[in-house]
Formats: structure tokens, sequence, C-alpha cells
């Protein structure tokens, strides 16, 4: 988590409280964890593995351990903008 730029700053007290209230969800390989023009729900942390975004189909970004992608439904209300998988 130390290494997610949303988390990097927070001092080991916050950071503690903030996993303390995270919730762990596991995916398998191929499955979709956000689909494009959906209603978004949460801001995820990878744990492990990697995940790749994809935008109108095309492969935009790869992310790895420590990465997350939901920021912008957990801001505001908004329909998911690119495809996770």
């Amino acid at each position: 988590m130390t290494t997610n730029i949303l988390f990097n700053s927070l001092d080991g007290d916050a950071l503690t409280l903030l996993i303390d209230v995270m919730a762990k969800k596991t995916f398998v390989s191929g499955e979709d964890i956000i689909t494009q023009g959906s209603q978004g729900d949460y801001y995820y942390v990878l744990q492990s593995g990697t995940c790749d975004i994809f935008k109108d189909g095309a492969l935009v970004l790869q992310c790895s351990k420590g990465m997350g992608f939901g920021e912008l439904v957990r801001a505001r209300v908004v329909v998911v903008a690119a495809t996770v998988r």
C-alpha cells in the first residue's frame, strides 16, 4: 500500500486504519473487475498479480502490485471510464 500514490504519504497508524476498513476480493484471470460504462462501486488496490486496463477495447495500462484503480468513482458518482481485467 505504501507504493500506491494515494496512500504513500500516510503514516503507519493512518495506513493501519485504512487497511482495517478494506475488504479483500479475489478475481480469476480474465475476469472483468470493473466494466467501462457501468456504475462504479469501489476503489481497488492490487495486493498481488496484474490486471489490464482497457479504454474503448484498447489496452491502455497494465497494473501491478500496489497500484490502484477506480478512484474517479469514489470521488463522485460517475460511470466507469475503462474496463479492468
